[in-house]
């Protein structure tokens, strides 16, 4: 939590309550054109997240002609705008189930199995599409999902978003020792719970990330390892009308060793980026390695 006042988090926070019960009883396709509009009037013409979006893309794409990096940056802003409103609305993920398309599949069929033997399981995923659908698309099979969160640095914002995000599926673990205890305890009980793995970590291993280096937690392939748990890619794809969605479970990730299946979380999403890269989060400093896992590298490569 920050140092804020609680008057300046309410502020901050305020615009965002407003939009929010200013749009909740438009039909959904005004309300998602609402939020694209101010998705893009927020990250386009505020110059520090336009030139965040612009220099990951940059990086990740620098052969790609200007124009094309250009419509992806206004398409995501768009995207983006759509789900900060829709996470607000979490709720409605659960009961408006006509806008969920569960694509069946290895994976899926590896969740039902786990839960017919009583065993846990993890899904990993990203920030991409409509992340929380998929919970919501298991909550609606049985298979209620927890997840990690990390609180938020205003106050109100994270008394907003919390039984939001607890709508979706519950429990949720704090990302502290606390939780993640809480978290294993969870799944070796029989508990699902999803892990979003494309943020930086200040403790993860430097692994390729669409191309790039980029640190990457292992934790979670360390834990599908020690307590045998099916570790399964899971996307909610934003459809063409902007408003529904299409969830797609992979094929469990072979349980090897941790380096190789944390590799392959981060070949499964960056596929999926690379066929779709308006759907994802640009705005993530995802290869910032100023961590101590790149120190740690560097101290190794000196010597």
């Amino acid at each position: 939590m920050s140092g804020n006042s609680a008057f300046l988090d309410y502020i901050e926070n305020l615009p965002l309550r407003v939009l929010h019960h200013a749009t909740r009883r438009m039909p959904l396709a005004w309300r998602g054109a609402v939020a694209a509009w101010v998705g893009r009037r927020v990250i386009l013409n505020v110059p520090g997240l336009r030139r965040r979006v612009e220099s990951n893309l940059a990086h990740v794409y620098p052969d790609m002609p200007a124009a094309r990096r250009d419509a992806i940056l206004r398409a995501n802003a768009g995207n983006i705008g759509r789900t900060m409103f829709e996470m607000r609305d979490n709720a409605r993920l659960v009961t408006d189930l006509d806008r969920i398309e569960v694509v069946p599949g290895e994976g899926l069929d590896a969740l039902e199995a786990a839960r017919a033997a009583g065993r846990g399981a993890l899904l990993v995923s990203g920030h991409f599409g409509q992340w929380d659908a998929v919970r919501a698309a298991l909550k609606a099979r049985g298979m209620e999902c927890g997840g990690i969160y990390r609180d938020h640095d205003n106050r109100y914002f994270n008394a907003d978003m919390l039984p939001q995000f607890e709508s979706g599926g519950r429990p949720l673990f704090a990302k502290t020792p606390k939780g993640m205890r809480d978290l294993i305890k969870h799944v070796r009980a029989g508990g699902f719970a999803a892990v979003m793995m494309d943020q930086k970590t200040r403790d993860g291993e430097i692994l390729d990330f669409m191309g790039k280096p980029a640190t990457t937690a292992t934790g979670i392939a360390e834990l599908a390892l020690r307590y045998d748990l099916p570790l399964v890619p899971a996307y909610g794809i934003r459809k063409p009308d902007g408003i529904s969605f299409r969830i797609e479970f992979e094929p469990p990730i072979p349980h090897t060793d941790a380096l190789t299946m944390s590799q392959a979380v981060n070949d499964s999403l960056a596929a999926r980026v690379h066929a779709m890269p308006e759907q994802w989060h640009w705005l993530h400093r995802r290869w910032d390695l100023t961590t101590r896992a790149s120190l740690r590298a560097q101290r190794a490569a000196a010597g």
